[in-house]
């Protein structure tokens, strides 16, 4: 990182405010500039939202997808609504997403089936025909040998966790632990 460009840019996502900023990097004598996303805690210092800089997987996606049986995982993920329903869910039951990580390495999409009896389903609909294109979802491997995902939970309706990532924290913005946050 060679430079920080902050211009007057503020996001709010829920009751999150964030600042929008342009990082200027240089890597083997290239420049590059990379989005960032800051919030400023209550000394007034700007804390990094390291998990959306870095675009942060705990398991890259191409190995979750083909280690078989896993458990549910938290993923930001890229949704279109082209997916192929799973023969063995009904259309009026579940809508089939293509998804793929966020992550620029992430190239392999796959189906992902999310309940219309999901209480974030039309929340979900909604925010993509807006253009959100970026989620937070919580998604497993189908109980079968397909490649397919079922979504478990919509743990966002964006690219940010809506509040800290340790529950014991509130959401609020204004105390938020940056100890033990993403930030």
């Amino acid at each position: 990182m060679t430079d920080v460009e902050i211009d007057p840019q503020i996001v709010f996502e829920g009751k999150m405010k964030f600042i929008k900023a342009e990082v200027i990097t240089e890597l083997d004598g290239e420049e590059g500039s990379k989005v960032a996303y800051f919030v400023k805690d209550e000394n007034g210092d700007l804390k990094l939202d390291w998990y959306n800089y870095v675009d942060y997987e705990v398991t890259p996606w191409a190995k979750y997808l083909n280690l078989g049986e896993q458990e549910p995982q938290n993923w930001h993920v890229s949704i279109d609504l082209d997916g192929d329903l799973h023969p063995d869910y009904d259309e009026d039951k579940f809508v089939a997403l293509r998804v793929v990580s966020w992550s620029p390495d992430a190239i392999e999409r796959r189906n992902a089936l999310l309940s219309k009896e999901n209480p974030m389903y039309q929340q979900l609909m909604d925010a993509y025909n807006l253009g959100q294109k970026t989620f937070i979802l919580r998604l497993r491997p189908l109980d079968d040998d397909s490649t397919y995902l079922i979504v478990d939970e919509v743990i966002s309706l964006s690219e940010f966790y809506v509040k800290d990532k340790d529950g014991d924290v509130s959401s609020s913005i204004d105390e938020i632990s940056f100890g033990d946050s993403s930030f």
